[in-house]
C-alpha cells in the first residue's frame, strides 16, 4: 500500500500538503466542537477523548480538576500545577 498525502488549504485557498502540526490542531479544533461546556461525558470513549485533546500535548505531568455536574456534564477544567 502507497503513502498517503493530507491536504489542507492556505490562506489564498491553494491546497498544500498537511504537517503533523497541522493534524493535531485540526483535530483538536474537531474535538473542541464535539465536547465543549455542558456535554455530558457520558462514556469511558468521550472521557478519554476529552483528556487527550486537553492533556496530550503536554511535556510533563499535570494536576488537573475535570468538574461535572450530577448528570456528566463539563463545568470546568482547571489546571492546578504541573
Amino acid at each position: 500500500m502507497g503513502t498517503e498525502t493530507l491536504y489542507i488549504r492556505d490562506e489564498r485557498g491553494e491546497f498544500i500538503p498537511a504537517t503533523g502540526d497541522d493534524l493535531v490542531a485540526a483535530a483538536k479544533h474537531h474535538l473542541s466542537r464535539r465536547v465543549r461546556r455542558g456535554t455530558a461525558l457520558t462514556s469511558p470513549r468521550l472521557v478519554r477523548d476529552y483528556l487527550k485533546v486537553r492533556l496530550g500535548a503536554r511535556d510533563c505531568e499535570y494536576f488537573c480538576l475535570l468538574l461535572l455536574d450530577t448528570w456528566h456534564r463539563i463545568l470546568d477544567f482547571v489546571e492546578l500545577f504541573r
